[in-house]
């Protein structure tokens, strides 16, 4: 028997598409180029650029390169503009990697359509504001989501006010992760479903990580779909990946303990092949209609 629903909140990264293959290739291929520019090799901007995340806190933020210790070495007196300027190929290389990679998994488009015809969609990412932002407007699903709960933005350079106006309507939709709060911590959902004053049984969480989205979701008495199809990528792309990261040991360590198939957390449902596999699990119901149901 299917689930009903009134709620539905879910994941970004690497549940609706593959992040992780996406930002790695995009990443790289950004080190070369800049490596290449600059006559150093990628692996000193790589590690450069690894302290920039942790300091930060931020590991996706490519404009990091222009605060990169090898760029200000090699650049002393080049403003802010003129780093830019001559770095520009790195981040065109940046750019078009991310555009041949960043790519709806298959069948999340038609299932989210089916989504809003009855139930509010909520995200709930640990992606800044920005990227969030960024992703959705180029993946067409920015309209699809009727709130946004997002990381403040944390980058190395200040965001373009000709930027914050071309994704002003996001932002309009956006909430703010609170400071010193992270998943999986089970009030980020509560306080979503206390916003649309609905009980946790009647909402649907989904996410690709067990110890961070499915325990949170858990944790939080809301229904919990685990995207399993979401770690897929190629394990090569996760090691390249933990290199460059501001995550802390203690992060990675619950990381490949979940990637090893170690941890206890379960989740009410596995999508091995999917996001659509949601609609055969899940009855995504009006409002009123659950209402009635229950009176």
């Amino acid at each position: 028997m299917k689930r009903r629903v009134r709620l539905v909140i879910t994941d970004l990264d690497n549940t609706l598409y593959d992040w992780v293959t996406f930002y790695v290739t995009a990443f790289y291929q950004m080190a070369d180029a800049a490596a290449a520019i600059l006559g150093v090799t990628t692996d000193r901007i790589v590690d450069d650029l690894a302290q920039v995340h942790r300091d930060t806190g931020n590991t996706e933020q490519p404009f990091g390169l222009l605060q990169a210790a090898v760029v200000q070495a090699k650049l002393p007196d080049s403003s802010v503009g003129e780093r830019t300027e001559i770095l520009d190929p790195a981040f065109h290389a940046f750019n078009r990697a991310r555009k041949r990679h960043l790519q709806l998994y298959a069948g999340v488009l038609e299932t989210i359509e089916t989504i809003v015809q009855s139930c509010p969609l909520v995200a709930l990412t640990e992606a800044t504001a920005a990227n969030a932002a960024f992703r959705l407007r180029t993946l067409g699903l920015d309209s699809s989501f009727d709130r946004i709960v997002a990381r403040e933005d944390t980058l190395a350079i200040p965001l373009d006010p000709t930027i914050l106006e071309k994704y002003s309507s996001i932002y309009s939709k956006m909430d703010f992760i609170p400071s010193g709060r992270a998943k999986p911590d089970p009030d980020l959902i509560l306080s979503i479903t206390s916003r649309y004053w609905v009980e946790p049984a009647d909402v649907l969480y989904v996410g690709d990580s067990l110890e961070r989205d499915v325990l949170m979701g858990n944790d939080a008495g809301v229904l919990t779909a685990w995207a399993r199809y979401g770690k897929s990528y190629d394990p090569a792309c996760w090691e390249r990946l933990v290199r460059i990261t501001c995550w802390t040991d203690e992060d990675l360590t619950r990381q490949r303990e979940a990637l090893g198939g170690k941890s206890e957390i379960l989740p009410d449902i596995t999508l091995t092949d999917g996001f659509q596999q949601l609609l055969d699990y899940v009855d995504f119901v009006p409002v009123n209609q659950l209402q009635s149901r229950k009176e």
